[in-house]
């Protein structure tokens, strides 16, 4: 008896420490139930001194805590099994069998001034591709419930009054736009599924993606008739049959979409992936190169996309443009003149999904000190005054990185512009220790001799060479 006891007490005593002795201590954990990065130690710098502390250690531990995978697939089964309910951390159960992600709620989202600012940043980034005379077109893709209504659990009342509200804001800005609601709403009338009944739910699926891209690039052929939409002699439509979720062990049973281009595009990500400036949390990056459609005449793209494009997009974009650089534009994009300056696009995309309109994806106080460049030529015709000054070489430092070199101009001078010009004119930003850029090593190294620094401050321009 007294040896069971003791078995007993072992085996409980193991339940409760197990989950701390597999604790998950490794920085920059991703969780795949959740499809996010895990909170980080509130005693880590990125976290001390921000929000309540408690706050970040209770989150902190309830996400890094053992076995917390497996404890929730269990949660999700035994609720499953004896209530009849599916309780999962990423999705809500609908009607129909059908799945959405989670969040939803009765609660009406309204137009405020994070949407405000937002607009706002999608101005003042196509107004900085407009005065480059580069074609710029933002993207807005529905959330899953905005096409199934009709499928959501009850007392869900999904009201989009703050989506026309925003797109009106577009409207009155200036903003060129693609809203595919409209494409895919239309398609999933006609009986077509653009999002899986359960699979991926956050998600559009393959077919849906074919829909919505095409729509985006029969947008920018106004600008490159050159341009081709995909069609389905371009892949191979094929079913595969999913047995669990994506990013669960939850079992399922659909048949969902699969596509298979007749010919890829080359993948030249590896080329520049780790030599370019990343979020940690937001790292996805793409560079593919189409010399049938560079033959063509097709454009270079630029595009910052979220994750509906990551998961199902990016091989329609890829066949249709001359090069296709895809950045996670999750934060990224904030930082757009960095990007803009190290690829050079002929044009560019910028892709959101309708539930990512909050600081986690695109940070409130970011978006409101955002300052980029005029170009080079309006500053100098707008100064009244200008001269031109000896550029001390050894102020400047030059660092290879793979395919781009990175300048920095190390100097106490103020300036409110600062533009490094070769052949092409690149932006200067503000570092630790004077200006920062990052340009393509091939401009660096064909043009070094004509290297030239230029100053904005008020209403003079000084050139420094």
């Amino acid at each position: 008896m007294k040896t069971l006891k003791i078995i007993v007490i072992s085996l409980f005593s193991l339940v409760l420490l197990l989950p701390m002795i597999l604790f998950n201590h490794k920085p920059n954990a991703v969780s795949q139930t959740d499809n996010r990065m895990l909170a980080e130690s509130p005693f880590s710098p990125e976290v001390w001194g921000k929000g309540e502390f408690t706050e970040n250690f209770d989150k902190y531990i309830e996400d890094r805590i053992g076995l917390r995978e497996e404890m929730i697939l269990a949660k999700t089964t035994l609720y499953d099994i004896f209530f009849g309910e599916f309780v999962h951390p990423m999705y809500t159960s609908g009607k129909n069998d059908y799945l959405f992600g989670s969040g939803i709620t009765t609660a009406s989202v309204v137009y405020n001034s994070y949407h405000e600012r937002f607009a706002l940043m999608v101005k003042e980034i196509q107004d900085y591709c407009d005065a480059r005379g580069v074609p710029f077109v933002f993207v807005f893709n529905p959330a899953k419930p905005a096409l199934y209504k009709e499928h959501l659990p009850s007392g869900i009342n999904y009201s989009r009054q703050w989506v026309s509200d925003f797109l009106g804001r577009l409207d009155k800005l200036g903003v060129r736009y693609v809203d595919n609601t409209k494409v895919l709403q239309a398609q999933k009338d006609n009986g077509v599924a653009v999002f899986n009944r359960k699979y991926d739910p956050n998600h559009w699926n393959y077919i849906g993606a074919y829909h919505g891209t095409n729509s985006v690039i029969a947008e920018l052929m106004k600008d490159y008739p050159s341009l081709k939409e995909n069609t389905d002699t371009d892949f191979v439509l094929s079913y595969e049959h999913k047995e669990t979720l994506l990013q669960s062990q939850y079992p399922i049973n659909e048949d969902v979409p699969k596509i298979e281009f007749v010919k890829k595009a080359q993948n030249d990500t590896d080329k520049y992936k780790d030599d370019i400036y990343l979020n940690k949390s937001y790292a996805n990056f793409g560079y593919y190169v189409n010399s049938d459609r560079k033959s063509e005449g097709a454009p270079k793209l630029l595009m910052f996309q979220g994750s509906y494009m990551n998961e199902y997009g990016k091989e329609f974009m890829a066949n249709a443009f001359s090069e296709y650089i895809h950045v996670h534009d999750y934060q990224n994009v904030i930082d757009f003149p960095y990007y803009y300056n190290a690829f050079k696009p002929d044009c560019v995309v910028f892709e959101v999904a309708e539930y990512t309109f909050m600081s986690t994806y695109f940070s409130y106080e970011k978006m409101g000190s955002i300052n980029y460049n005029p170009t080079l030529a309006s500053a100098i015709n707008s100064a009244e005054k200008q001269e031109e000054r000896v550029l001390n070489i050894s102020e400047v430092v030059v660092t290879e990185k793979g395919e781009f070199v990175e300048i920095e101009w190390k100097t106490t001078a103020k300036a409110d512009y600062v533009w490094l010009k070769l052949e092409q004119e690149y932006d200067f930003s503000t570092s630790s220790s004077g200006f920062i850029t990052t340009v393509p090593k091939q401009d660096y190294l064909q043009n070094t001799q004509d290297l030239k620094i230029y100053v904005k401050n008020v209403d003079s321009v000084v050139c420094y060479s």
